[in-house]
């Protein structure tokens, strides 16, 4: 059972994740670290990969 919430927690994080990168990619919200601006296809490639990642929790969610 503690596998299953585990996998649950992990896959609302990064939805979390998901969604937030997205917002970003589609409002153009800007992203600096420092004097390094974060370009708008990383926050592409983190939904890609964040997407993919809850997917992957879920899947594994839901099997004995």
């Amino acid at each position: 059972m503690q596998r299953k919430i585990y996998l649950l927690v992990t896959a609302v994080i990064f939805s979390i994740i998901a969604i937030l990168h997205f917002l970003r990619a589609l409002f153009y919200w800007p992203s600096e670290i420092g004097t390094l601006v974060i370009p708008i296809w990383v926050s592409l490639l983190t939904v890609i990969i964040a997407v993919y990642l809850v997917v992957v929790a879920l899947s594994l969610s839901k099997k004995k």
